[in-house]
């Protein structure tokens, strides 16, 4: 309906309320039937038996002067502002005295400033602007015109305001048709307030659901769902009555059949056409169509390589022609053996190759036309004396052992002999010149050799000194028998040579210090003193030998330590006064903190010995 219907001005009518006017706009769309929820008398309660300005009949109830919506479907005058209440757009344009001051409501901006929603001289009434100060809720939501009762939207020519918006004697008095407000009388007049959100309320559409007072205004919390799960029906909301219309459509669509294809919509359900049929071109498997799936190739037994000459019993196994396969071997080298499906077994001559003509005693055989001809003579030489070399044309080369003397090359060996087919070294070769200033030895390519040394020497007398040069001994003086060990006896035997014998057990070889006792002899070898074992008993000391210093020293030392007392943290140590270094008792235990073992049916208390000690509670000690 047209804006301009309900706020312009109408001599001898009474103005609509606020309540009436928020309810017409939020059912401006078809959705809207109700006439109850719209404020106002109806026409049994008008003064002159037309409709009023934001009066509105009962359903059904029209008459020749309705310009507003009475509950019939598309007023002449009214205007769609939902887009999507199903119904299709009224006849008339949207009004053009109403200003769109609420974004996203259906309606185009009009073109006189009014205020929609605003604030006038009055109240929030959705009026104009009043020229002159009018009642104060304004609203006229009850009763019929009275004789002093002017147009609101123009000048408010009363004087003593009679409206609804005048004084009141009791709340019945300012009751509201708009189940989302509520009216209240107060010293001022009626006055009229959102009640709390969430409230349960009737948008008049049927195609909502959940609606719920916001601000003010019965709000739905979203659309009917007429969602059938078919793919071929398209489902709306009938705005008049809330049932859902289903209507079939012609869309593409998946008949679940995958056998099937081209699926299109047809009264209401999806038809497919029939597929083309499976084949995948091979003869082993066996080819048929799952509806949930799809083509399918089941693997067969069946006989198969027909015309093959290459297969011999062939049948299908595992999707595949399995048979036996045809083997050509002329048993020639020099043919090339192959198989043709359509010819079977081919022989190919080829020439040049390697080949074995059978005889072992030819090398460098070759194929020519398909026959193997025998090449050179086979050379039969191992080298070695001891064999007789022989070639067989079945075994080739044959080297037989023979018997005799022979030299195996050695200068080293005497007395050689063949022995299975190699010559073996006799006896080796003496070499000795008996001269203990050479180095006899044997070079196995020319023999002995006897190469001067310089070893220590005698001249029959063991104590004797000398040394060998130029292949001879020469004497320089006694031999020295000192081995550096203060634990032996030293002597020079002139049979024996030097002789080593112990000293007295007990012998002191090394003199010790403050830290160190002396180092003795036992059984010729000198072993080191005790060391001096610096220990005063005392944790709380580091104790240290110090040769230099004359002994024993001992440092206190900051070492973690235990006073003996359990019901002290972090013990270490000090030095005290007079006392010298000892342990210092740490934190004192605090049984109610560090004793603490969170049950409240125990208490806490420290034992000097024991440490931390968690005792049952008397019985009957409050607990949580």
């Amino acid at each position: 309906m047209s804006i301009t219907n309900l706020v312009g001005p109408s001599v001898g009518r009474r103005k609509p309320s606020l309540t009436a006017l928020l309810a017409l706009i939020l059912c401006s769309g078809a959705g809207c039937t109700d006439d109850s929820i719209l404020a106002g008398p109806s026409d049994s309660q008008s003064a002159n038996g037309n409709d009023v300005p934001g009066d509105v009949d009962p359903i059904g109830q029209s008459d020749a002067t309705d310009t507003f919506a009475d509950g019939a479907v598309n007023d002449t005058a009214a205007t769609d502002a939902t887009a999507t209440d199903g119904l299709a757009s009224d006849a008339l344009p949207v009004d053009t005295a109403d200003a769109d001051a609420t974004a996203g409501d259906g309606q185009a901006t009009d073109t006189a400033p009014t205020d929609g929603s605003a604030l006038d001289v009055a109240q929030n009434d959705g009026e104009q602007p009043d020229s002159l100060p009018t009642d104060g809720a304004d609203t006229d939501a009850a009763g019929p015109p009275d004789a002093l009762d002017g147009a609101d939207g123009a000048t408010d020519a009363e004087t003593a305001d009679t409206d609804a918006g005048a004084k009141c004697s009791s709340d019945e008095e300012c009751k509201v048709a708009n189940a989302c407000q509520v009216g209240t009388c107060t010293a001022a007049g009626c006055v009229t307030a959102p009640v709390a959100d969430g409230s349960p309320c009737n948008d008049g559409n049927a195609c909502t659901t959940g609606d719920a007072c916001a601000a003010g205004v019965c709000t739905p919390s979203g659309p009917v769902n007429c969602a059938d799960g078919n793919a071929c029906t398209d489902n709306v909301c009938d705005p008049s009555n809330g049932t859902c219309v289903t209507t079939p459509n012609s869309l593409p669509c998946d008949d679940g059949n995958a056998c099937t294809t081209a699926d299109i919509c047809k009264s209401g359900a999806c038809v497919g056409a029939a597929s083309e049929a499976c084949n995948d071109g091979n003869p082993c498997t066996t080819d048929a169509c799952d509806p949930a799936s799809g083509c399918t190739a089941t693997d067969n037994t069946a006989p198969c390589g027909d015309g093959d000459k290459c297969l011999e019993a062939a049948v299908c196994s595992g999707g595949s022609c399995v048979g036996k396969a045809v083997v050509c071997d002329d048993a020639n080298p020099c043919t090339k053996d192959a198989c043709l499906p359509t010819l079977g077994c081919v022989f190919s001559a080829i020439g040049g190759v390697p080949c074995d003509d059978g005889n072992a005693c030819t090398t460098g055989d070759l194929c020519s036309n398909g026959l193997c001809g025998g090449g050179t003579a086979k050379v039969c030489s191992d080298n070695q004396p001891c064999t007789a070399d022989t070639c067989d044309k079945s075994k080739g080369c044959k080297y037989a052992p023979t018997a005799g003397k022979c030299d195996d090359g050695s200068a080293c060996t005497t007395g050689d002999s063949c022995q299975n087919g190699a010559c073996a070294g006799g006896a080796p070769t003496v070499c000795d010149d008996g001269n203990p200033c050479t180095d006899d030895a044997c070079n196995p390519s020319s023999g002995c050799t006897h190469a001067p040394n310089t070893l220590p020497c005698t001249t029959g007398n063991a104590c004797d000194s000398g040394v060998c040069s130029a292949g001879s001994c020469k004497l320089n003086g006694q031999k020295s028998c000192n081995d550096g060990n203060l634990c032996t006896s030293d002597v020079c035997d002139a049979a024996l040579g030097c002789v080593y014998k112990p000293v007295a057990d007990g012998t002191v070889c090394a003199k010790g210090d403050a830290c160190v006792g002396d180092s003795m002899c036992k059984l010729g070898k000198c072993e080191s003193g005790l060391k001096t074992v610096c220990d005063d008993g005392n944790l709380c000391t580091d104790d240290i030998c110090d040769a230099k210093s004359g002994g024993c020293n001992y440092f206190p030392n900051s070492s973690p330590c235990d006073d003996g007392n359990a019901c002290t943290l972090g013990d270490t140590c000090g030095v005290v006064s007079l006392q010298g270094a000892k342990c210092m008792a740490g934190k004192t235990v605090v049984p109610a903190i560090d004793c603490d073992d969170k049950n409240p049916c125990t208490t806490e208390v420290c034992d000097t010995a024991k440490g931390c000690q968690n005792l049952p509670a008397p019985a009957g000690t409050a607990c949580n």
